[in-house]
């Protein structure tokens, strides 16, 4: 079977569980409200896309449905695995992310439990339900000058971190330390950039729709090359240095110069076992 045939089995598959999820959710007098989040809840999903499902119990069933979360989902998907990640739980609330098998494979489904007490309507999800009248998100918390100042320090910092440590991965020949290492580092630039262009806190889903369409390429096989990588995200952070120190942030000037000492190090270093 084509790929495009099998891409239009994967959404078929997934539009009917979602289907069943919504009704079953629906039905569960437990359950005050629900929405859509991540891709499909702002309606920018493809065919690879998963479900990320928010389910608000009322505030006196909360407590037994977390506890009972496993059951939860077993009543509405047959779970092929499960994996549970409990720093993923909002406040008060659960998470478990569920698989369940497919015609093109495993599909998957990510669980959040909330109390009504401490749930907000996102701006940016799909709402499947509201039987309570939540409230909307409230407006993100401004930043004032001098949290922005100290946030734009401490992760200038942490950025020259781990451009230290992943120049070390590469001097080491540690080919999947280094992928996971420039992934990092992008990740912290992306987060400075976000401070410099906004006065508000960036929410996990912020960071992620601001870093989609990376500029960067996937790190090359060679360690010359992934250095090269490195060097231009490093060159990319130093050409923000005068936008950082204009919003009181501090660059530590020493620290750099030694990360890019570093760097000619593990430079040399690899320039001479690839001769």
């Amino acid at each position: 079977m084509a790929g495009d045939d099998l891409l239009q089995i994967r959404r078929q598959e997934r539009a009917a569980l979602l289907e069943r999820i919504d009704a079953s959710l629906r039905l569960d007098e437990r359950v005050v409200a629900a929405w859509l989040g991540g891709s499909l809840g702002r309606r920018t999903a493809d065919a690879w896309s998963d479900i990320d499902v928010w389910v608000i119990v009322a505030d006196e069933h909360s407590a037994a449905v977390n506890v009972a979360r496993r059951q939860f989902v077993a009543a509405i998907q047959t779970p092929a695995l499960i994996v549970e990640a409990p720093e993923n739980a909002p406040p008060g609330g659960a998470y478990l992310l569920v698989l369940s098998s497919g015609r093109t494979g495993a599909h998957q489904v990510d669980w959040y439990w909330q109390p009504r007490s401490s749930a907000w309507v996102p701006n940016d999800c799909r709402l499947l339900f509201d039987r309570v009248g939540l409230p909307s998100a409230a407006p993100p918390a401004i930043v004032g000058a001098r949290e922005r100042a100290e946030g734009l320090t401490g992760k200038v910092a942490l950025f020259w971190l781990s451009v230290l440590l992943t120049a070390k991965a590469v001097a080491r020949g540690r080919d999947w330390a280094v992928v996971r290492m420039i992934g990092w580092t992008i990740d912290i630039l992306a987060e400075i950039e976000w401070l410099l262009a906004h006065d508000t806190l960036a929410s996990h889903d912020d960071l992620k729709n601001w870093s989609e369409g990376s500029r960067w390429p996937l790190p090359a096989a060679t360690p010359s090359a992934q250095l090269a990588l490195v060097r231009e995200i490093a060159a990319a952070m130093n050409a923000l240095a005068p936008e950082i120190a204009a919003l009181g942030g501090q660059v530590p000037d020493e620290g750099v110069r030694q990360v890019q000492l570093f760097l000619d190090l593990a430079t040399a270093t690899i320039e001479g076992t690839e001769r």
